[in-house]
């Protein structure tokens, strides 16, 4: 039985890219383009992998620590989050 990974990213591409390399080695591949869709997906799915080392709510938690990351606090404003630039 393939194990089940939930790929969750904004970008198209990355998500192509991410999931043909996965693909090959063998996994059954879930995607999401954003986090509440991930979550979503994740309750339905149970995927096998989750973000190794640190998972997502403790790096998100670390980065609302660091001074660059208190200017992007998520929002569900749609208009807020698609401005926001990785270069500040």
């Amino acid at each position: 039985m393939k194990k089940k990974i939930l790929i969750v990213e904004d970008s198209k591409l990355l998500r192509a890219v991410v999931q043909d390399a996965l693909k090959n080695a063998g996994f059954e591949i879930y995607e999401a383009e954003n986090g509440l869709l991930g979550l979503e997906t994740a309750k339905n799915i149970h995927p096998d992998v989750i973000m190794p080392v640190m998972d997502g709510m403790t790096m998100l938690r670390l980065l609302r620590e660091d001074a660059w990351g208190r200017r992007y606090r998520s929002s569900s404003s749609p208009e807020r989050t698609r401005n926001v630039s990785p270069h500040g």
